[in-house]
């Protein structure tokens, strides 16, 4: 049941990020084991199409999210959203979800200096090939 509320939430993130201009390029899922039991984590890569993101943007995005995860009645619990200086955190029934904005903001907290124009290419490339594999494959189709 973890995995396929996993994939509802990410779908609706797709969605929203979508409505927003900016383009979801994969989401990258990992099982934790805790003394719980085991639970989904997920980031959410998000293309800005070399747009800065700025935190009250991030916010907007944010809390359409939280109200369409809310809308579509599958989740128990949706809490958030939380700015974390590297991503955006939501929580669905114990899964958490960061949504992580590649612009140039992102790039220099990550990296500290490096040219804005540059920072899309070199964010794609740069990022870890193997987590992507074992991605949910969730980009569908018609998310070009």
């Amino acid at each position: 049941a973890d995995q396929t509320l996993l994939k509802i939430a990410i779908n609706a993130i797709f969605q929203v990020v979508k409505e927003h201009g900016m383009t979801c390029r994969w989401a990258g899922s990992q099982l934790k084991r805790t003394q719980v039991g085991e639970h989904s984590d997920a980031d959410i890569w998000v293309d800005t199409h070399g747009g800065e993101v700025s935190s009250s943007l991030r916010i907007e995005i944010a809390q359409a999210v939280v109200e369409r995860l809310q809308s579509l009645g599958e989740f128990e619990t949706v809490s958030g959203p939380q700015l974390k200086p590297m991503s955006t955190q939501f929580s669905v029934d114990g899964i958490s979800l960061d949504l992580i904005f590649s612009d140039a903001n992102w790039v220099r907290n990550k990296d500290r200096a490096i040219a804005p124009k540059e920072c899309r290419e070199d964010f794609f490339k740069r990022f870890d090939r193997q987590r992507a594999v074992k991605a949910l494959k969730l980009l569908s189709r018609e998310n070009p």
